[in-house]
């Protein structure tokens, strides 16, 4: 009896399910106006964020070709904050600036964060201007051409 549920569960939740195959087929063969127009609109984010980042010279960031997120390196910024890796870095980002960004010691890349852009442009130029005042306080210094 166990051998069977467990060929049946087995079966039922390891792999894509029939109705989800036929879902995604039908999603790749019908229009796909809905994509280009997200994709675009990702794109403004991406480019957005991307700006607003590196206004600071400090927080270099690769303009990512694909995903939804940027994966700047702030290992200036970290060793002049006198913080030991990202991951104290996000918590002080967090419990200071309220925002959230993943370390990227879970990443294995260490001196880096990741960002992500699946929100509103409203709510990204709010992180954003959070995250570069955070640099400010931290460091002691804005970048050049970066109000305080």
């Amino acid at each position: 009896v166990i051998a069977a549920q467990h060929a049946l569960q087995s079966h039922a939740t390891s792999n894509v399910s029939s109705v989800t195959q036929r879902a995604a087929i039908e999603a790749l063969r019908g229009p796909q106006t809905a994509v280009r127009e997200m994709l675009d609109e990702y794109r403004r984010r991406r480019d957005r964020l991307h700006g607003w980042l590196s206004a600071d010279p400090r927080i270099r960031c690769a303009r990512p070709a694909g995903a939804f997120y940027l994966f700047p390196d702030v290992s200036e910024v970290v060793a002049e904050a006198g913080l030991p890796d990202t991951a104290a870095f996000a918590e002080a980002l967090l419990d200071e600036a309220r925002v959230a960004v993943t370390p990227g010691e879970a990443f294995d890349a260490p001196g880096f964060i990741r960002l992500s852009y699946a929100t509103s442009m409203d709510t990204l130029r709010e992180g954003s201007a959070r995250l570069l005042e955070f640099v400010a306080r931290r460091t002691g210094r804005a970048p050049s051409g970066v109000a305080r």
